[in-house]
């Protein structure tokens, strides 16, 4: 079998691991080999790793917090890499306090089934835990990169991802199923559609922006005449949820498109949507 997941670390497969972390992250992203061997003294099973021909090619990293450092992730107070001994606990009966710290996978593999084969092999770990009695109903997950994002909103159903270098902590369901894709559709504002489209664009921007209607009046008065510019309000099981659109700033320059007016209305944030329309 050419992969194989170990759920202990040893001094080697670190080292290995934080050269990986070395070619994915920015350097105030990264630990020592020390902190990493501090945090394993507290908590030997916080790493799910992944080998591919005895070699270690991916892992994540999921370790147990006090109920105090949870907190201050939560209010961006704390930082990853700062964790001390003092900080981290076993997995314990009852509820946890969780960290979803890092998943890293060398850049060849990204796009092959070692995504899934670890992916997989943390989710079982997590519901061997639960039927032992070890909850993890409130974790956090931490991302420094689009790519951490769409990973954890795609596999644990992410309410929100977070970033402890901006300050910003949000919750995940470790336990959610992977989510189903989004099912939102588009349509190209019209004269009979403009109006919702400029409540939309009001809703999220207000007067500062000078937006609104007459924005989208003008740009459908001029679509007869160009390709661009191109708007639409998006929709979610049919409701409104949001405006996003493409045009272009210089004729001169036909290679250069701009990004519209892009917004989903507030109460529809932090699901996906926004990720779903950039993309």
């Amino acid at each position: 079998m050419r992969y194989k997941i170990l759920h202990t670390m040893n001094d080697e497969n670190l080292e290995e691991a934080l050269k990986l972390d070395d070619s994915a992250f920015c350097k105030v992203d990264l630990t020592s080999f020390d902190k990493c061997k501090e945090w394993l003294e507290i908590n030997d099973e916080i790493y799910t790793i992944l080998l591919y021909k005895n070699k270690l090619i991916g892992y994540i990293n999921f370790i147990g917090l006090t109920e105090g450092c949870y907190k201050k992730f939560r209010k961006g107070k704390y930082k990853d890499y700062l964790l001390k001994k003092e900080d981290i606990v076993p997995f314990h009966k009852g509820e946890n306090y969780g960290l979803f710290m890092s998943v890293v996978i060398k850049k060849e593999f990204r796009d092959t089934e070692a995504v899934k084969i670890l992916t997989d092999a943390f989710k079982k770990k997590i519901k061997r835990y639960k039927r032992k009695g070890i909850l993890f109903n409130q974790c956090i997950v931490d991302c420094v990169s689009v790519d951490g994002v769409k990973y954890s909103m795609n596999n644990f159903q992410s309410k929100f991802v977070c970033n402890s270098l901006n300050g910003k902590m949000f919750d995940i369901d470790v336990y959610a199923k992977q989510r189903k894709k989004l099912k939102l559709s588009y349509e190209l504002i019209d004269k009979e559609n403009v109006k919702t489209a400029g409540i939309i664009q009001y809703k999220v921007f207000g007067n500062d922006h000078w937006c609104g209607y007459s924005d989208y009046l003008d740009e459908v008065k001029n679509r007869e005449k160009s390709v661009f510019p191109q708007d639409y309000i998006v929709y979610f099981n049919k409701i409104p949820v949001g405006v996003v659109g493409l045009y272009k700033m210089d004729k001169r320059n036909r290679n250069e498109i701009w990004l519209n007016w892009f917004c989903v209305l507030p109460e529809y944030r932090c699901q996906g949507k926004g990720i779903h329309l950039l993309n």
